[in-house]
């Protein structure tokens, strides 16, 4: 009976050994499963990557063909689409959403004092040299005469920064906003034509400097754009010296501000001394997150029209990750408000009405739109884009926007060589019409006969990354 007793105890506790070794030999299987998958998702990665790195002709089953080699076939046109496709707005995003939030965001900035964020010390060097310009005017020392130079990256607010500074110091009535026409010109005529035209002056006869010698003292004049007034070839600099002239004689009476690309300006100062008739060369710094945040969402807000990211609703965003999104809108951005305005419209996923109007049109003050964090493209490939290609963009930076024309000028290369990289650039929407130009695309198209060439220019949404691209080359 006492054996039978241990027997049946013994037998017990086997039969909990055994229960308690199945359940840990349970937990350590689930455990090998999840890093088996974690493996096999790494190989998912590896094999995404390489398809993405090596070009048509040599992907293998070979496992020896892991790394592009340098000498590889150069970039393809549908690699460089599929680059411009994953940083542009989905189109059907873009025409769902209202015009003013669109406007908001992909418009040309009026100057609201509103949506001033930032830049206190780009302010007070501003205020500073208005001061020293009318100190000298007070004077009537002409030595100490000059402008104001604003510098930056193509969408960093030079133009937003140049008209707010001139509000903020002097009467509105008494500033001039010269700006070059939409394909830009080297011609001086055209220069002094649309310097009557912003004074109205009616008299074509009528030299410039007696044109500005009639202004009473401390108007403003805004010269956006400088890329646009210049060409790079013989006699380009046309313009440039005119406006340099016109800051020397009257920069005494007159406090001019001029905007211009960071890497046209550099180019331009090499061929002459351009910044040397300047009292203060301002330069459109970055952003960092918090000051992103509020550009965007001052916009964003203002429309009344809420967010929702992935299942959170605008409202229920904690502040850590709205920091933490918009750290990555700077990562992407690099602290340049336009390039994260335009970020923001392109990380739009889907536009829906509101939860209380569900059925009807999204307007103001109502609809909800669904947004993504923001992605870095993968831009690896384009170390390998076509030398030709690589020589027009570099133009398109260095002159912002081109007719075929003048690129040809530019280039010193027939139309004929021209065109078929041009239209290999904008098949692979690298480069697009802008708008003037695509609105006269849509007149030849009803039949309506039109004697001005297509304007091209690059695409806003990939520009940034080709530009960091130039730049890690060496060649702006």
């Amino acid at each position: 009976i006492t054996s039978a007793g241990n027997l049946a105890n013994y037998v017990k506790k086997s039969k909990k050994s055994i229960s308690l070794f199945e359940k840990v030999k349970a937990v350590i299987l689930m455990f090998r499963n999840m890093a088996a998958k974690l493996w096999y998702r790494k190989s998912e990665s590896l094999l995404a990557a390489r398809k993405l790195l090596l070009p048509a002709g040599k992907l293998s089953i070979s496992a020896a063909l892991w790394h592009n080699d340098e000498d590889e076939a150069g970039l393809r046109v549908d690699e460089l689409l599929d680059i411009a496709e994953s940083v542009s707005p989905d189109q059907k995003v873009l025409d769902k959403l209202p015009f003013y939030y669109r406007q908001l965001f992909l418009g040309k900035q009026n100057v609201d004092r509103v949506f001033w964020t930032g830049r206190k010390q780009t302010l007070a060097d501003a205020e500073k040299t208005v001061a020293r310009f009318r100190q000298a005017m007070d004077r009537n020392d002409s030595s100490a005469s000059g402008g104001l130079l604003v510098i930056g990256e193509q969408s960093s607010g030079k133009t937003y920064l140049s008209r707010y500074i001139a509000g903020k110091f002097f009467s509105r009535k008494k500033i001039f906003y010269i700006n070059p026409p939409e394909a830009g010109s080297a011609n001086i005529s055209v220069f002094n034509k649309t310097v009557r035209n912003t004074v109205n002056e009616v008299d074509e006869e009528k030299p410039i400097d007696k044109i500005f010698s009639l202004f009473e003292n401390e108007c403003v004049f805004i010269l956006n754009d400088i890329e646009l007034w210049w060409e790079r070839r013989d006699n380009g600099m046309e313009v440039i010296e005119q406006i340099l002239h016109l800051i020397n004689k009257f920069g005494a009476k007159f406090f001019f501000i001029v905007n211009a690309n960071t890497h046209s300006f550099r180019y331009i100062n090499k061929m002459l001394p351009f910044s040397n008739s300047f009292l203060k060369i301002l330069e459109c710094e970055p952003f960092n997150a918090e000051e992103l945040k509020d550009i965007i969402l001052f916009r964003h807000k203002s429309t009344g029209i809420k967010y929702r990211l992935k299942n959170h609703r605008e409202e229920d965003v904690t502040g850590w990750r709205q920091a933490k999104l918009f750290s990555k809108y700077f990562n992407y951005s690099k602290g340049n408000a336009g390039v994260a305005l335009n970020a923001w419209v392109s990380n739009i996923t889907t536009v829906a009405p509101g939860e209380k109007t569900a059925g009807l049109p999204v307007s103001m003050g109502t609809g909800i739109v669904h947004i993504r964090e923001p992605k870095l493209p993968f831009t690896t490939r384009l170390k390998h884009i076509n030398t030709d290609w690589l020589l027009i963009i570099i133009q398109f930076v260095l002159h912002k926007r081109l007719t075929l024309e003048k690129l040809c000028r530019i280039t010193m290369a027939k139309p004929d060589e021209i065109s078929p990289l041009l239209n290999d650039l904008i098949r692979a929407g690298v480069v697009v019409y802008n708008h003037s130009g695509k609105r006269r695309l849509e007149q030849q198209e009803q039949e309506k006969p039109t004697t001005e060439p297509d304007i091209f220019e690059l695409n806003r949404f990939l520009l940034p990354h080709l530009v960091n691209n130039l730049v890690a080359k060496g060649v702006l």
